[in-house]
This record gives C-alpha cells, structure tokens and sequence, in this order.
C-alpha cells in the first residue's frame, strides 16, 4: 500500500495501529505552511492569495460543521495541499473552485450509536445512512473507531457505527437563519435511533451528536472540529448485529412515526428508549423493569385518575395487549400469560430492588424473557403503524382497530 500521495507527501491518515493522536498530529506538522516547503504548493498559495473570492473571505467566519471557523488562505492551501496529495492537484482545484464558487456547503451532520454493528454501510431512508466507520470523512474519530473494531479497545464505551444525513448550509453565517436546523437534525437523529430499537432483536442508544466536513469540502480538518454534543448518557452493554435486510420495514415505520399526535409520540420514544435499554443491558433486574416500564407507556392510561383498584393494571395491561396482537384464543391466551411474567418481573424489581430468586433460577427465564422482547417489539411497531386504539374498552371487548396489520405482526414469539 502507498505511503505517500500525489504530492510526493506522506499519506498522513495512516493505517492502524496508528492512534488518532498522532494522525492528527501528521495531519498539521505535515501541512501547515506547506507553502514554504514546496514549490508546487507556494506557486498555487499565490495564485490562492490573488483570487478575489479568497480576499474577500480572508478573516471571516466560515461554516464549519455545526461551528463556524475563522477562515485564512494559510489554512486553505494546508487544505490544498492534503486534498491534492490524496486525489491528486486537478480533482483538488476543481474542489476549490467549487467552495470559492459557491453560497452553500455540504457537510455530514453524524450521531454515533452504542450497541449496534454493521459490516457495511446501510442505507436507511433517502436523507438517512447508518454508516460503517471506514466511510466516514478523514477524521480521529474514524481512526478511534477502526482501531477499537481492530483490537477491542474499550468495546463497550466506544461506538462503532453513526447515522449520517448530508446537509447544506450558508457557508458565511446570515442574520436571515432563524431555522435551529441544529434540534432539527439532533431529533431525527434521536428519533431513528429509537425506531432502530423496534425492529427485531436490534437496539442502540446515539451516544452524541458531531458533525464532518466531506474530504473534497474546505477547510475540513484545518478548519477545527464541526461542534460535537452529547445527547445521551445511555451506554448499552450487549452489541448487536444489523444488515440491509434487518431494516425492510424501517421506511413504514419510520413514515408512520412521524404521523404521530405530539402525545403519543413523547410516550412511544419513552417506550423505544426503555426497550432499547431492556434489550441492550445485562442486569436481569435491570433489563426486567426497562421492558415493564416500557410497555407500561403505551399499554396503560390514567382513565380512572390514578384509583385504579388492586389488580386493575395488571389486568389491563394483560387484557390489552393480548386482544391487541392475539388473532385467536389461544394466541391471546399466551400472551396474556407473557404479559402477566412481564407485570411479575416489573413489579418484583420496582418494590423490592430485584427479581425474586424463584424467578431467576426458572431454567426458562432467559426464554421467557428473549420472548417477552419480541412480543414488546411486536406490540410498539403495531402501535406506531396504527397509532392508538381510539377506545381501549372495545380492544378488550374484541373489536380490532380496522386498520393495516403493521410489518411482521404475524411473526411467531
């Protein structure tokens, strides 16, 4: 494999094991002032410093990911001189002349999910990748990212894919931008992160929100980072196994979603985040009361003004549940009784601090539970699909919503 580009320079994104430390430190000893160094690049740094658009550009404010960065013909011709040495100097000018020609950019607005692992990139919805590390711009994070997959480092606190959405923006910041295109794109994020944990035996929790300038975009790297944030401080334990064909009811799911009254979406995220946790955690306390919980936000209502006599929740969230997906009376019959174990494990945790030993020594606990959570998963997608019973009471009296069945409603548990 190569070791230097174009440019006769070192390829500075090395392979691994080299740290991202050290690359980003390559990355500007190998660049910066380039211009002084060699002849190709002091020749093109003059013919930079004499374009008007350059002139005209030099100290302000330029986008920057999600920030905004000082702009200086030094930092674009150390631009210049990285994009030229891996592309080669005609791809490199016409990516110039592209940013200097244009009003707006593109960059790649990414959040980085814990518990989920792809081989390969997959596209989820037309705006929307989940995105191996390898395909990711020329950043640390990417070398963070391979070097954990490579040796296990840190295998349960570091990320190993993102969801990207490629966006553009003003590249010199404008009074007329009202739009927080920032929450905007933090809630999709957030939103198929959820949706993620719905579809069987998948889960992640999105870990922060950052931002990537594509290569052939200045000032990339040389620009600074584009702003990062965290969005939540969940970190799933177990790691799951996704491919294109786990996400084919992805782009129903994901449409019907956002259909949702503002209401019933706030309880379906709760609901999405605490199965996501209950599939994705280790602790059998732990796991029991996230997937209680969870189906507690979508199966139960305050319709009695919380005097709801003894047993009345148990019962109802059994009742529903059942003549919600059972298509007859031993289908219902079985899920009553799974939802009953559920309410059981739910209930031991939450008033005495862990499940009753009689229940963890049960040979049949991990079964019973792997089949609680694809009962769960069935129960949330034909929730989401078909949004909320109008009136639970003509649920429980078997009076089926007259709707589509939602995607894989008739797969076994």
């Amino acid at each position: 494999m190569a070791t230097s580009g174009y440019l006769g320079l070192p390829l500075t994104f090395g392979q691994i094991p080299d740290f991202a430390s050290q690359y980003y430190y390559d990355l500007i000893s190998t660049h910066i002032g380039i211009e002084q160094r060699l002849e190709l690049a002091a020749e093109r740094y003059k013919s930079i410093l004499s374009d008007p658009r350059v002139q005209e550009l030099e100290g302000k404010l330029v986008r920057c990911g999600f920030t905004f960065s000082l702009f200086t013909a030094k930092h674009l011709i150390a631009w210049w001189s990285w994009r030229a040495n891996l592309v080669g100097p005609e791809e490199a000018n016409a990516d110039l002349e592209a940013y200097l020609a244009e009003s707006e950019i593109e960059f790649v607005a990414a959040a980085w999910l814990h518990g989920i692992e792809i081989a390969q990139s997959i596209q989820l919805a037309e705006d929307i990748t989940l995105l191996h590390p390898s395909d990711l711009p020329n950043y640390p994070d990417k070398q963070i990212a391979l070097q954990s997959r490579a040796f296990n480092l840190l295998r349960n606190s570091v990320p190993r894919c993102l969801l990207c959405r490629r966006v553009r923006l003003r590249k010199l910041p404008g009074i007329e931008e009202k739009h927080d295109f920032q929450s905007d794109v933090q809630q999709t994020f957030l939103d198929v992160g959820l949706i993620i944990n719905a579809m069987p035996e998948l889960h992640c929790s999105v870990g922060w929100r950052t931002g990537y300038m594509p290569d052939n975009v200045p000032l990339g790297m040389f620009g600074g980072m584009a702003g990062s944030s965290t969005i939540s401080d969940v970190v799933l334990t177990l790691e799951c196994q996704a491919s294109q064909e786990s996400f084919r009811d992805f782009p129903l799911i994901k449409e019907r979603f956002d259909q949702l009254s503002s209401s019933w979406k706030t309880r379906v995220r709760g609901c999405l985040s605490r199965l996501g946790q209950a599939k994705g955690r280790t602790s059998n306390a732990d796991k029991s009361l996230d997937l209680g919980i969870a189906l507690e936000m979508v199966l139960l209502d305050s319709e009695h003004g919380g005097s709801e006599l003894p047993g009345q929740l148990n019962a109802h969230f059994r009742a529903r549940g059942a003549w919600l997906l059972g298509k007859d009376f031993e289908e219902r019959q079985e899920i009553y009784a799974l939802l009953g174990k559920i309410y059981s494990w739910r209930s031991q945790v939450a008033h005495t601090g862990g499940l009753a030993p009689s229940s963890v020594r049960s040979s049949s606990f991990n079964e019973d539970f792997n089949r609680a959570l694809r009962l769960a998963e069935r129960l949330v997608r034909k929730l989401i699909v078909e949004g909320p019973p109008n009136d639970w009471k003509q649920v429980t009296l078997g009076m089926h919503m007259e709707s589509k069945e939602p995607p894989e409603a008739n797969q076994s548990h």
